[in-house]
């Protein structure tokens, strides 16, 4: 959120978010349940691989480009070099 809003409204949002849960704890007795560590990494690994799927839309055929011509330059590379292997013998 800081990132869209700003680092004073993230705080602010994230502060009332605590405070909400604090509060209907404290009304309805209901009890803490920790996610544990594994809740959190699979969201982790989830958001992660979404925005690199999105990074890959983004880049689009732009990154088809740039594959195509890495490969043009490699063959290349490997056309010269024979050329050289073969003069050398």
């Amino acid at each position: 959120m800081s990132a869209r809003a700003g680092k004073a409204k993230a705080v602010t949002a994230t502060a009332r978010k605590i405070a909400v849960m604090f509060y209907n704890s404290l009304r309805y007795g209901m009890a803490y349940h920790d996610p544990g560590a594994t809740q959190y990494e699979e969201r982790y690994r989830s958001r992660v691989i979404g925005n690199l799927k999105r990074r890959r839309r983004q880049l689009g055929a732009l990154g088809k480009m740039r594959t195509t011509k890495v490969r043009r330059r490699i063959s290349s590379l490997k056309r010269s070099s024979m050329l050289v292997l073969f003069m050398c013998l």
